[in-house]
């Protein structure tokens, strides 16, 4: 099978996306306005605390910051980035059934909630660590040079090559598993390990490609900055759905997909 072009792919996510624009539209508002409201706990305790102010000048009262309270505030922002992480994961969920020509709904938002929720937070985890140790030779690369920046003009050579090579290495690992996300979302009962090993599987030979489709957003994202952020509303459906349909046919052209008899094509039963 022939590869489709990155013009054929947003082709076919104008497509998949073409009069559904009301439900990833809304269902963006909604993870948004869920967000807001799990942030004002936090506004609200600063407000009420800068309130109590006991006249010193220091903006809180004694004794309120501890290290109780701080480990609190931290539980509740990781709380808040996991929830967001899980409505993205919905938000994507909702695109792939309008690319595989099913209907989304509202609802499916919390497709990642009600599907092996730990085992998506696990894979975020696990590909920020990746991408993270990816970059690791480069960042070494980078002390090296800071230990002779002051004295040699090849010392600061050397950090920015450890800057550009730590950069690399990480966008690499990055396009090697991005395609587990979707293999996840597609098949929730895989585990993490199947979803990596198949990614990079997937990706073998189509990094670059995915590389220059994910450039070519570059204009569209610059008019989302124009637009003082309101364009994402459009602009963020079309590139996951986008990649969304980049996905599928780097799977169709490197498996023959399996029926796993609910009107979904899954990956043959075999071992990465």
């Amino acid at each position: 099978m022939m590869k489709r072009s990155g013009k054929e792919l947003k082709t076919l996510a104008k497509h998949a996306l073409l009069g559904n624009y009301g439900t990833v539209v809304g269902s963006i508002l909604l993870n948004y306005l869920i967000l807001f409201g799990m942030t004002v706990p936090l506004v609200v305790l600063d407000f009420v605390m800068i309130l109590g102010r006991n006249g010193s000048g220091y903006p809180y009262p004694r004794g309120m910051i501890s290290g109780t309270y701080l480990a609190a505030m931290l539980a509740w922002y990781v709380v808040i980035m996991i929830i967001s992480g899980l409505l993205m994961i919905g938000h994507t969920r909702i695109c792939y059934q309008y690319c595989v020509g099913q209907r989304g709904t509202m609802g499916d938002l919390f497709y990642a909630f009600r599907n092996h929720p730990l085992r998506f937070v696990g894979l975020s985890v696990l590909l920020m660590l990746i991408t993270m140790l990816a970059a690791v030779p480069g960042v070494v690369l980078m002390f090296c040079g800071v230990m002779k920046v002051q004295h040699t003009v090849a010392g600061a050579a050397m950090y920015l090559l450890g800057f550009v090579l730590a950069i690399l290495l990480s966008i690499v690992a990055m396009l090697r598993y991005s395609m587990a996300v979707f293999i996840l979302i597609e098949e929730p009962w895989r585990n993490i390990g199947e979803c990596i090993r198949l990614s990079k599987d997937m990706m073998a030979g189509n990094k670059m490609r995915l590389f220059r489709l994910e450039v070519s957003f570059a204009g569209i994202i610059f008019l989302v900055y124009l637009s003082m952020g309101v364009g994402i509303l459009w602009a963020m459906p079309y590139m996951i759905s986008t990649s969304i349909c980049f996905y599928l046919s780097v799977k169709e052209e490197k498996y023959q997909p399996v029926s796993n008899g609910y009107g979904e094509e899954q990956f043959p039963d075999y071992t990465v």
